[in-house]
């Protein structure tokens, strides 16, 4: 019974990581094949929220991989885990950074209407910055914890 729930469940993740990947490789072509879209600043945000998703779904397909092959270097799964992180990190800031682009243009629109490509090109960056700082932290947290014996802190306990 326990090994039909896992198949299930690696079927699911599996069905919905293609997805991801799939659904994403689709709305990059689209971004960057029309060219009317390139004269909005908001496809810039789009068009990086949809690279951030990528790399979740293929971080998610590896950890799935990997995880389930015997014998895998713990090393490699932690690469790949970093790597989900680092996506769905930088795809929850773009999803914040377009929620606030939104509320700007509805609260501010004639202000919107005039921001340059410069001050939506510094969220950008700043956006991929948080996400990378985030994954550090995550990273060295998983690393003290392995240290620790999967505890927060043996001298506290």
């Amino acid at each position: 019974m326990l090994y039909a729930v896992a198949i299930v469940f690696i079927v699911i993740f599996s069905l919905e990581a293609a997805a991801t990947i799939i659904g994403n490789v689709f709305t990059i072509f689209v971004f960057k094949t029309q060219s009317r879209l390139h004269l909005k600043r908001t496809y810039l945000l789009l068009i990086n929220l949809a690279v951030a998703d990528l790399l979740a779904g293929v971080g998610e397909v590896c950890v799935l991989v990997f995880h389930r092959i015997p014998r895998t270097e713990m090393k490699s799964l932690s690469v790949w885990w970093a790597v989900q992180v680092f996506g769905l990190s930088v795809s929850l800031m773009f999803l914040a950074l377009i929620s606030l682009e939104r509320v700007y243009a509805v609260f501010w629109p004639l202000r919107h209407r005039v921001t340059s490509a410069r001050a939506y090109n510094f969220s950008i960056v700043i956006a991929w910055v948080i996400g990378l700082c985030l994954t550090g932290l995550s990273v060295f947290v998983d690393s003290i914890s392995h240290q620790c014996g999967y505890r927060l802190c043996r001298c506290c306990c």
